[in-house]
């Protein structure tokens, strides 16, 4: 809105005619006529007795009025203030905008880069022993491994041990040999090498990679916005 249209406005609201504004101003109706079709604009004791008449709050008056009306007005010094607080308010805004969506992107685009330079699969070579149940204290480790090679049947009751195969099962990464003891309740397991495998995974977190995105993207859009709010011009305090 113009200056002149704005107070004019006001005016009107009070439902005064010029002539009895141009009284409660101090001014001649000629020059408040000029003023409110925007062929002039008031000296400072003008603009404060325009207030003070009208009983504008010039909070408001900043906030209605255009930003090409307000640089006119800039010789006084209210105006003048008022535009340099909120020029260094923007430009704080500005810069924490700016920061905040750097980091943002610095960080979005870093998940991606470390997502996207790790190789897509890996591979994972495995160990697999098998134990074919608990070997008490006393017992050969050989228990289940000769029991069931033994042809006359003298050394091992075949039943009984049958009744103790109690199977578990290692997968390990890293090579144990070909037999190895771990200690158990109630006596020792035995573990003998079976065979080897090899998976294939995928190794990129694509849930990373996503946030990631979304990070770098909400930089962006916020260093836009810092860049807006920096160029805006329509003052609003």
């Amino acid at each position: 809105m113009k200056f002149g249209a704005y107070i004019k406005a006001c005016r009107e609201r009070l439902n005064w005619t010029q002539p009895e504004a141009a009284k409660e101003i101090g001014v001649e109706q000629s020059y408040l006529s000029k003023l409110e079709n925007g062929r002039n604009y008031p000296a400072e004791d003008i603009f404060d007795a325009i207030l003070k008449a009208y009983e504008i709050d010039l909070s408001t008056l900043c906030s209605e009025v255009d930003d090409t009306e307000l640089l006119r007005l800039k010789e006084i010094k209210q105006v003048r203030d008022r535009l340099a607080r909120h020029t260094k308010r923007k430009s704080n805004l500005a810069m924490y905008v700016a920061v905040a969506a750097s980091a943002s992107l610095a960080l979005g685009t870093g998940l991606v880069a470390h997502e996207m330079i790790a190789p897509e699969t890996v591979s994972y070579h495995y160990q697999h022993y098998r134990s074919y149940g608990v070997i008490r204290d006393g017992e050969s480790l050989n228990l289940f491994n000769y029991a069931f090679r033994d042809e006359d049947k003298s050394i091992y009751n075949i039943s009984e041990v049958s009744a103790r195969l109690d199977y578990a099962f290692i997968k390990t990464t890293e090579r144990q040999g070909a037999m190895f003891v771990v200690p158990v309740e109630n006596g020792r397991r035995r573990y003998d090498f079976t065979h080897e495998s090899t998976e294939i995974l995928g190794n990129r977190n694509q849930m990373l990679v996503g946030i990631g995105a979304a990070l770098a993207a909400l930089g962006i859009a916020g260093l836009f916005a810092g860049f807006v709010i920096y160029r805006e011009k329509k003052t609003v305090l």
